[in-house]
């Protein structure tokens, strides 16, 4: 591994090829002197070892090498406990540390002095997750299982400042989110930036001082009075810092804004509110090559005296584009439109390529210079489109019943016939509007064995409504918004009421359980890997990346429950599908995989027993090898095929095919 400034270079050198001991090197290029730590000589190395599969980084100033230790596998190690033991009171769920034990041990960060041989291991056991201040003075260490598990979507833990001079520690925050969004570093200095409160702080680990930068400021820093879902929480963000040094940049919901690190002054820089534009800089700004800092994110420098590019997003209308900041001109659009535009990138003489789409425009490469009012087409895909109709896409606003503004993207048939009325499939999740621009190819090698083309040149409307939540309510939210988006487009008479059918997968499986069991107004339905029971799912364990309890999805994130089942029973209850099963009146076909990890698929086979008990037309599809999505293509083309068919036969009425039997009818 080079140092920044390639004046340096870290290596592992083998020293024993029976024992596969090396030792860290480092070699400095001015005075082409090397250095060798013979990590198997410390103290502290008698159970451990240098992880060879280990990220060296040699720090800005050239003074410190980290690398990584762990812990050597013993051939003799005890079996796992028969019977296992499972603690009430244990911190980590006994299948996540079983987990642990096998998949072995968690890399340790280590420093080396190479001037002066120090060596100390940083984070352990105890604080596993680190991250380096600015200029590599200080680690900040944190273990997110300290207060057990907790029904948060990012835990809170107590917050460690490590001094890599000594190895001295303290304690500088106490029950702080683990959400890395919420915690930065000042480049120029050891400087601590973090997210509390509902405002941006500095702590400085020289003065032992925390000083709230925005107390000052009147807006929000996170998006905790506009987001229904407690999972959706978070601070908008801290993309970077000036080149002088002397103020950060922090995101509100719209906007950019200069803040001083010492909280003496802040600065609106961007105008997004008044024109409901959300300004975020865009990604090529950054260099990603640099930005890992371990468990955290390096700090990112701008010059705003010269062009910062920006992307711009029309929440209302789902405008898109790019726009070209600097302190003089401030927002200047590079292009923004009625489209969908994304993947630009920049010349050094300031010209620009970026990707623009349609629902039934392909997407295409697009050329323009700066202060251009017109791009070249570099590239058009699938220019044989043009000699077919895909339909189109339009949005829709409409109220719910408690009088809340909605949106919803509604797609159009090919060759569209304002004197028919047409079938249509609403496709459900949380924020479905945002598809409007989306362009999609036609395939049956989907995930979720869904594509809005293959619909639309199937002679289907395809309605993709927003949902907007009332805590402890997910299911009859769902039933409020979802039906109002049918009534807004049945209202306008472009389809056939009778003919309406219901697609979610996951969450949005979950939907459609429960609001088939609510209304009638569907004629056929079908749930990808949905929860149909969750009370039982309340109590289940998965694993997404490690074991987890949960309970979290209830009290704290996507069913906005709110509260433990113990808490509020009726709400529970009241929002289980399975406990309103005997309202379901409409065919459902049920598919999941067999080895989904997320939403077990027991979860599907309560609902088809309980629809089968209720003499419902029913039928469930499993794939045996598949987790939450199917991955394999032939199952893809199988499930996108069966789905087509379900809704072609019970809402088309076409001519009774293989995927449905006759104890279905």
């Amino acid at each position: 591994m080079w140092a920044k400034d390639s004046k340096s270079v870290a290596f592992l050198r083998e020293t024993d090829s029976a024992t596969k001991e090396v030792t860290v090197n480092y070699y400095r290029i001015a005075d082409k002197k090397l250095f060798s730590l013979d990590y198997a000589s410390k103290a502290d190395s008698k159970n451990m070892e240098v992880f060879k599969r280990t990220t060296y980084a040699i720090s800005d100033d050239g003074k410190k090498v980290f690398f990584m230790v762990a812990k050597k596998k013993d051939p003799n190690a005890e079996k796992p406990d028969v019977p296992e033991i499972w603690h009430g009171n244990d911190k980590w769920l006994y299948a996540d540390r079983q987990r642990q034990q096998t998949e072995g041990d968690i890399p340790k960060i280590a420093l080396w002095y190479p001037d002066t041989g120090l060596y100390l291991q940083i984070s352990d056991d105890e604080l596993p997750s680190i991250m380096l201040s600015g200029q590599q003075g200080y680690a900040v260490l944190y273990n997110k299982f300290s207060y057990g598990l907790q029904s948060k979507y990012y835990e809170e833990a107590d917050f460690y400042l490590t001094d890599l001079k000594n190895g001295s520690k303290e304690l500088i925050l106490k029950k702080q989110s683990v959400d890395l969004n919420q915690m930065g570093f000042d480049p120029f200095s050891n400087r601590i930036l973090y997210y509390r409160e509902s405002n941006w702080w500095m702590y400085d680990p020289v003065e032992k001082t925390h000083t709230n930068l925005t107390k000052k400021v009147t807006t929000h820093w996170d998006n905790y009075n506009t987001s229904d879902a407690p999972h959706q929480f978070g601070a908008y963000g801290n993309p970077g810092w000036t080149n002088d040094g002397k103020n950060v940049l922090l995101y509100d919901a719209n906007d950019i804004w200069l803040v001083a690190i010492d909280g003496s002054s802040s600065k609106r820089l961007t105008r997004g509110y008044e024109k409901n534009i959300v300004y975020r800089i865009t990604p090529i700004e950054y260099d990603w090559r640099s930005q890992s800092n371990y468990d955290g994110r390096n700090p990112t420098i701008f010059d705003l005296s010269k062009d910062l590019l920006l992307e711009a997003t029309n929440r209302e209308n789902w405008s898109t584009g790019y726009f070209i900041y600097n302190d003089k001109s401030k927002e200047q659009p590079i292009v923004y439109e009625a489209s969908k535009i994304d993947e630009i990138r920049k010349s050094k003489n300031s010209a620009y390529i970026f990707q623009t789409q349609t629902f039934n425009q392909s997407p295409r490469l697009e050329f323009r210079r700066k202060n251009q009012t017109a791009s070249k087409i570099l590239f058009q895909s699938n220019k044989q489109q043009k000699e077919y109709s895909f339909g189109k896409s339009e949005l829709l606003y409409y109220y719910n019943s408690k009088g809340q503004k909605l949106k919803a993207a509604l797609f159009y048939p090919a060759h569209y016939n304002p004197t028919k009325k047409y079938p249509m499939v609403v496709h459900i999740y949380d924020v479905m509007s945002d598809e409007l621009h989306q362009y999609v190819n036609p395939s049956f090698l989907n995930r979720e064995g869904f594509n809005v083309t293959n619909y639309t040149l199937n002679g289907y409307f395809v309605l993709m409504p927003d949902i907007i939540y009332q805590m402890g309510n997910p299911g009859s939210s769902a039933v409020d918004c979802v039906t109002a988006g049918v009534n807004a487009v049945t209202g306008k008479g472009l389809v056939d009421k009778d003919k309406i059918g219901l697609f979610g997968h996951s969450f949005g499986g979950y939907e459609t359980n429960f609001i088939i069991s609510q209304t009638n107004i569907f004629k056929a339905a079908v749930s990808g890997a949905g929860v149909s029971d969750i009370i039982s799912y309340y109590f289940n364990i998965s694993r997404n990346g490690y074991f987890q309890s949960d309970m979290w999805r209830f009290e704290n994130q996507q069913f906005r429950i709110g509260k433990s089942l113990y808490e509020d029973k009726e709400a529970y209850v009241s929002n289980s599908p399975i406990m309103h099963a005997e309202n379901v009146k409409i065919p459902l076909l049920l598919w999941a995989g067999k080895n989904d990890r997320i939403i077990p698929w027991n979860q599907s086979i309560a609902f088809y027993l309980a629809l089968r008990k209720l003499g419902v037309s029913t039928q469930m599809l499993v794939y045996p090898d598949e987790d939450h999505s199917l991955e394999n293509p032939e199952n893809q083309k199988n499930l996108s095929q069966r789905m087509m068919e379900w809704f072609d036969y019970w809402m088309k009425g076409e001519a009774e095919f293989k995927a449905v039997s006759k104890e279905t009818e």
